[in-house]
């Protein structure tokens, strides 16, 4: 219980009391009934005890230990409580990085009464449970992105840039935006509100651009070959023309692309999405 609180694992806790419960019961077994042994059994008996006075605070170690319990979970439960109680150096709690308190252990949530709090607490350890699964996810999939790069081929008998990619982003973006949408309705995204909106446009920026450039990309293959036919451009000029600007749009386009490489940077944009 002195040990300091983030070398504390409570899944570990409970499970050692588990443990050592059997493995007593077990040895008493073994000793009871027996005149020459019937110390052993008393020993046992006390040890028992101690670890059932212990057990009851064992949810205290599982619930508060969780992954995602950070700061602002403290300063919740230290408002239930009416009292400050908290693993971080007071002064240092709104800090991005806060200063662990290493005075602060198990004993000491005992002694400020946390056990009496313990329905409050276990609602708190899902709430910072649930918030900290959100922001593994949301980081999971900007970390999916970050190596999500374009792909050209030449279009034959041109020097022109064309997009081999698409099917595969647009699956990722979809399955993205999905997931997105979960976490939009959840009802721990409260912290994550702001950023999972964000999220969500940036994405539906994304897919509205891919499979637009997708079609565009369909047609223009189609079309490029004819207008290249001076004769083409010559029976049908002010087609032509047409097609010249989006050409140079198109070159442009694929050029800028091929610079920047990642296809979530570029295609985030909402002028890109209106052009295409």
């Amino acid at each position: 219980m002195t040990c300091t609180w983030f070398k504390l694992k409570g899944d570990e806790v409970e499970s050692d009391v588990q443990n050592y419960k059997i493995l007593l019961n077990k040895s008493k077994k073994v000793f009871k009934g027996k005149d020459e042994t019937i110390e052993f059994v008393n020993i046992i008996d006390e040890i028992l005890q101690e670890i059932g006075n212990f057990e009851k605070f064992v949810p205290l170690a599982v619930n508060l230990r969780v992954e995602g319990m950070y700061s602002r979970h403290w300063k919740i439960l230290s408002e239930k409580m009416n009292k400050r109680i908290s693993p971080y150096i007071e002064g240092t709690d709104d800090l991005s990085d806060p200063e662990p308190d290493e005075s602060f252990t198990l004993e000491k949530c005992i002694q400020l009464g946390c056990i009496d709090y313990l329905e409050d607490i276990e609602d708190l350890s899902t709430k910072a449970t649930k918030e900290f699964g959100i922001r593994k996810e949301l980081d999971k999939m900007y970390s999916d992105w970050n190596d999500v790069m374009f792909d050209f081929n030449i279009l034959k008998n041109s020097t022109v840039l064309i997009i081999k990619n698409f099917e595969e982003t647009i699956n990722l973006n979809d399955e993205h935006i999905g997931i997105t949408t979960n976490l939009f309705y959840s009802p721990y995204k409260g912290v994550f509100n702001d950023e999972i909106q964000s999220w969500k446009d940036v994405l539906e920026v994304v897919s509205e651009s891919l499979e637009n450039w997708m079609k565009l990309q369909i047609t223009y293959m189609y079309l490029q070959p004819i207008f290249t036919s001076d004769d083409i451009n010559k029976s049908l000029p002010t087609y032509s023309k047409i097609f010249k600007d989006c050409n140079k749009r198109w070159i442009n386009n694929t050029t800028r692309a091929k610079s920047e490489n990642n296809v979530l940077n570029f295609c985030k944009s909402v002028e890109l999405k209106n052009e295409l």
